[in-house]
């Protein structure tokens, strides 16, 4: 199933991501880190900043009219004054900061004329206080007073929300005792100032806008005010200089007017994300934000929760197959991503989702997953380590004896058998000769060393004595001593370190020593002389080492079709069967192969090779080159079949002339002339088998020849001496041979007595098969760096189907059967052109003679040629 296929790290991350949407989640319900995403909060809205209407101006309470209007309270005919100057100017609709709770008992006709002035006005706003009595006691609503209340044209609240840090962000468009039916001070005058007002009040609106008690303060519409800026923003105007006609009417003409105390002691001061300003300014900017529709709303809590949980775990899954580095680059492109996509949707949306519910948890998970990808990590390296270290080779702690085994043997194979190794601090002989330390000036070198001998690193001196080898041998010398230092010292630089980084050195060494087994194997696997394939159960295979693919052109070490191997190769049965047998018989199967290219033959080993680590078989082939064998065989059987039938001819020849002669004359004497013919026929039968078995033997040191057996050899006098040789033999049938030579210098690299029985072979079978009073003409032509040496005749030729076969052994060419031979002439002069890197052609044609040519390589090397020319 593939519920059960699921790793285990998969399912390690799926409840780590799981536990995130969960922190996730609680940071949404709980409000946990409130402060840091309002933070985050005051400086996207910094982003945020609606410009101030021209026509928003404030009225302010300050310090100089209260010192020429005199102590705050003023009479209620002041504030008339002032509705009735604003009422003549023109200005749209008028709210008052202030509160008017409790009527002017000392002069009512003020109260009366108030509210005339206000009444006359028609668009004057008031306010609606809310007060606790006492603390914890009842909460009260506080209204103007009745005369007042009813000239009004709307009250409102002027209430707004602190957040938790003390920073005013926020406002309740509706506020009430039991229900929320107040509409906020700027929001009543926005009416009363704007005809155009949207159908629905902006803000979030609460599930159940009611409080669970009338004497409890219900609140609707809640809406987050971007501000202009700081403080003093708004065009702000003294009311004692509009109360004393010091500002014109143009000046007031259709302004939506916010009467409030600024002065100090009066007024309240608000902290915002702007800085603190007059609560009559913050006031300002919420009846701006309404009229420009710039409030901005929260996302709902059920939205923010599943929000935050789908991103958290949604973001962590995604990152399922990162690296570390890849995943660290996805969590911080995930935050920057999350703070881009809150700061926009308050921008372009003007909605504020609440980033830190989703960031935090997913940077929380980072170090958690971290830290689990470490620990699975160590437990991993730690496995690993174990199971090298039982592979690699054995440590490189010995006792004295062993060290003293190895410089033993080392020396034996250097030729350096008088060492010394003493130790470094006291010159203390550990092993070796006792005397070199005292005789310094015979040593031939010296080498400073870190061995463990019995559990203990001790630095050491090897000293020793020329032993009067080869250079090479002293340099086997240092190297092996140098890798010997080396695998000591590179363990004892291994120092004890935090955890994990011990962890991975001693895996490194550990791989090191592992690498350098493995590359023994490779390599003694690449140099065998037997081609290896292995394959596996597809056909496929998996690896070749060089002799194979030099044998088989394998192209590469593994992935190639095992049959398109195996087709080059020719076995009895065919390939599909043999291997077939061997699966089903699973026992190890040898066979005799021939290549179809170049008629090479092997002898192969097919077996079953089950790996440890896989599920699948595979199928291991060994190929040995059995075609030197096969030849040798061929040779001897041939070589026994010339013994007992050419050698053996002649002999039984003489035996049979003796027998004949004692049946013939008995007891009695044969005459003179007949036992001269008798004796005549016993010698030719003799010379004929000696020249049998001197051509053997002439073959045989040609095949047994080597280049450490030649020397320089000048064919002017090879040929010299060949030509002296046959010189009877042309002469007894008056055959001319004419040499056409050049006189330039011709030195060939090899041996001249085979060189020159070459070149008699050649001769003496053109005087055989020459008729006589002929002409046979021997020509020696120089190249650049190689010599021809042409032998041609004027004799009956050789047919075009002999001419594949003349260089076989024991093959006789020509129809002649009167000329005797042992088929061995030419066979040798092929063996022996091969032997010196030379080769030979033949031409020739029934009835016009033939054309012998065998060619050479010059000798090139200077240095030899000068020797020989002193």
């Amino acid at each position: 199933m593939r519920f059960n296929r699921i790793s285990s790290i998969t399912w390690e991350r799926l409840l780590l991501a799981l536990a995130m949407a969960i922190l996730a989640a609680m940071i949404s319900l709980k409000r946990w880190g409130y402060s840091v995403d309002q933070a985050l909060y005051d400086a996207a809205i910094a982003q945020v900043k609606p410009a101030i209407g021209p026509d928003i101006l404030i009225l302010a309470i300050d310090e100089r009219s209260l010192l020429e209007l005199g102590r705050w309270p003023w009479p209620r005919s002041v504030h008339a004054q002032l509705v009735d100057i604003l009422n003549e100017a023109g200005v749209k609709a008028i709210a008052f900061d202030i509160v008017f709770a409790e009527p002017d008992r000392a002069n009512p006709d003020h109260d009366h004329r108030f509210a005339e002035a206000i009444s006359a006005m028609g668009r004057v706003a008031l306010l609606v206080h809310m007060e606790q009595t006492y603390s914890g006691g009842q909460i009260l609503e506080v209204l103007p007073t009745p005369e007042l209340a009813s000239a009004a044209a709307a009250l409102g609240h002027v209430h707004i929300e602190y957040d938790v840090d003390g920073v005013c962000r926020s406002v309740f468009l509706k506020e009430g005792l039991g229900e929320a039916y107040w509409p906020h001070l700027m929001y009543a005058l926005w009416q009363l100032s704007d005809a155009t007002l949207p159908e629905q009040m902006p803000g979030l609106q609460a599930e159940n806008p009611s409080a669970a008690s009338p004497f409890l303060i219900a609140r609707d519409f809640y809406n987050l005010i971007p501000l202009a800026g700081p403080a003093a923003r708004v065009t702000t105007l003294s009311y004692v200089d509009v109360i004393s006609g010091r500002i014109p009417e143009r000046t007031l003409r259709d302004k939506i007017v916010i009467v409030g105390a600024t002065a100090k002691g009066l007024g309240d001061i608000v902290a915002t994300p702007a800085g603190p300003m007059p609560g009559v300014e913050f006031n300002s900017n919420i009846l701006n934000s309404l009229r420009n529709r710039a409030t901005l709303v929260p996302v709902t809590a059920g939205v923010h929760l599943v929000a935050s949980v789908l991103l958290v775990f949604g973001l962590i899954m995604a990152g399922l197959r990162a690296t570390p580095r890849q995943y660290l680059l996805l969590t911080l492109l995930a935050t920057l991503s999350l703070l881009a996509a809150s700061v926009a949707t308050l921008v372009v949306l003007q909605i504020w989702f609440a980033p830190l519910a989703a960031i935090l948890p997913i940077l929380i998970f980072y170090p958690l997953w971290s830290w689990r990808r470490l620990e699975q990590a160590l437990r991993f390296l730690r496995r690993e380590l174990t199971r090298v270290e039982q592979q690699a080779s054995p440590a490189v702690h010995s006792t004295l004896a062993e060290i003293t085994r190895k410089l033993t043997f080392l020396g034996q194979l250097t030729g350096i058998d008088d060492w010394q190794l003493v130790e470094a601090s006291t010159d203390k002989t550990l092993a070796g000769s006792p005397t070199l330390l005292a005789n310094r000036d015979t040593l031939a070198g010296k080498l400073a060393m870190s061995l463990h001998i019995d559990d203990e690193l001790r630095s050491c001196q090897l000293l020793w004595r020329d032993g009067g080898g080869r250079t090479v041998d002293q340099q086997l010398w240092l190297s092996a001593l140098a890798n010997l230092d080396a695998a000591t010292r590179s363990r004892a630089q291994i120092q004890p370190a935090e955890l994990v980084t011990d962890t991975i050195a001693r895996l490194r060494e550990a791989n090191q020593k592992a690498e350098e087994n493995r590359a023994i194997i490779d390599q003694c696997l690449e140099n065998l002389q037997d081609a290896v394939l292995v394959a596996n159960l597809f056909g496929e295979i998996l690896f070749a080492n060089a002799r194979a693919r030099a044998s088989f052109t394998v192209q590469s070490n593994r992935g190639e079709s095992l049959m398109g191997c195996l087709e080059q190769l020719s076995i009895e049965g065919g390939w599909p069967a043999v291997l077939k047998k061997q699966l089903h018989n699973n026992v190890e199967l040898f066979a005799e192969v021939q290549a179809k290219g170049d008629q090479k033959q092997y002898f192969m080993q097919l077996a079953r090779l089950p790996w440890l680590f896989s599920h699948s078989e595979s199928l291991l082939f060994s190929f040995t080159d059995i075609t030197v064998i096969k030849e040798s065989e061929r040779v001897r059987t041939e070589a026994l079949h010339f013994l007992s039938h050419d050698l053996r001819s002649p002999v039984v020849s003489i035996l049979a002339l003796i027998e004949h002669y004692r049946a013939k004359y008995g007891e009695q004497p044969a005459s003179q002339s007949d036992f001269t013919e008798i004796l005549a026929e016993i010698e030719l039968y003799a010379r004929k088998n000696l020249s049998f078995a001197e051509s053997f033997l002439q073959l045989a040191r040609a095949e047994m020849v080597g280049d450490a057996n030649f020397d320089l050899c000048d064919m002017h006098s090879v040929i010299d001496n060949a030509l002296l040789m046959v010189r009877q033999q042309a002469l007894a049938k008056s055959i001319e041979v004419n040499v056409d030579r050049s006189m330039d210098d011709i030195w060939v690299w090899g041996d001249g007595e085979l060189l020159e029985r070459l070149l008699i072979n050649l001769l003496s079978n053109a005087i055989k098969y020459s008729d006589s009073n002929t002409q046979i003409r021997l020509l020696v032509q120089r190249r650049q760096d190689e010599v021809d040496i042409s032998v041609v005749d004027q004799g009956e030729g050789i047919s075009a189907e002999q001419l594949t076969k003349i260089f076989e052994r024991f093959h006789r060419a020509g129809s002649r059967l009167e000329i005797s031979g042992a088929g061995l002439g030419l066979h040798f002069v092929d063996t022996v052109c091969n032997k010196h890197g030379g080769r030979i052609a033949v031409e020739s044609r029934l009835g016009e003679g033939s054309c012998f040519k065998v060619t050479l390589p010059l000798c090139d090397n200077e240095f030899d040629l000068e020797a020989a020319a002193e």
